[in-house]
């Protein structure tokens, strides 16, 4: 697939978010696209009121409702922690994280209960993201799982991916999964540790394509 031409849209016409409630998939050119991204923030309106955010990858959802977003929200009692992390840190703090789980593409790490691994953490007013030793830090004091690291021995010290090619690189996407062992990880994502460089690319598992016939 080639990109012919690439054009800005100009108009001030009305635009309008195409996911499906509930499962939040939706087709473009005849591909199933899905995605849950999620996004839990706090943040302090004034003295008096301070408020607890929910969003898809696309949509603020104010109102709760039975979507994966708010069910998790709920399972992991996110409101409450996120009071707590900023009574103690004195900021407001936004997570993202990829929840997984029953009904969510096929399930295919086989979970019994839907789970959130969160993957960042945002200084609403600096506008900064953790870095990833702070990620680490957070995540453990206020019990949220991280996404797993899937080479947890190396030094994030050093530039990891120096010298590595392509296919080294792909080669490096292939395994179990961390969450189940016994299922095939999709891959893996690559990041700069410390939070702010624009670098951040997702490697897929050519096992897992072929696994599941994708």
């Amino acid at each position: 697939m080639q990109i012919k031409s690439v054009k800005k849209i100009t108009n001030k016409s009305k635009r309008y978010d195409i996911e499906v409630d509930v499962n939040h998939n939706f087709f473009a050119n005849n591909i199933l696209v899905h995605n849950c991204s999620a996004t839990y923030f706090i943040k302090k309106m004034n003295f008096f009121r301070t408020i607890f955010g929910v969003c898809s990858r696309t949509v603020y959802k104010k109102t709760k409702d039975n979507s994966y977003y708010w069910q998790i929200a709920i399972k992991e009692d996110i409101e409450k922690k996120l009071k707590i992390a900023r009574k103690d840190l004195n900021i407001d703090i936004c997570i993202q994280g990829e929840i997984i789980g029953p009904k969510i593409q096929k399930n295919k790490y086989k979970l019994t209960e839907l789970q959130l691994y969160v993957y960042n953490v945002f200084n609403i007013k600096t506008q900064k993201y953790f870095t990833y030793y702070d990620i680490l830090e957070f995540c453990k004091n206020y019990n949220f799982k991280m996404v797993p690291i899937v080479t947890p021995h190396f030094n994030p010290k050093d530039c990891y991916l120096n010298n590595m090619c392509v296919n080294s690189i792909v080669e490096l996407s292939k395994g179990k999964s961390a969450i189940n062992p016994k299922t095939t990880r999709e891959g893996i994502v690559v990041r700069a540790i410390d939070g702010q460089k624009k670098l951040s690319f997702k490697v897929i598992n050519p096992d897992f394509l072929l696994e599941h016939g994708e």
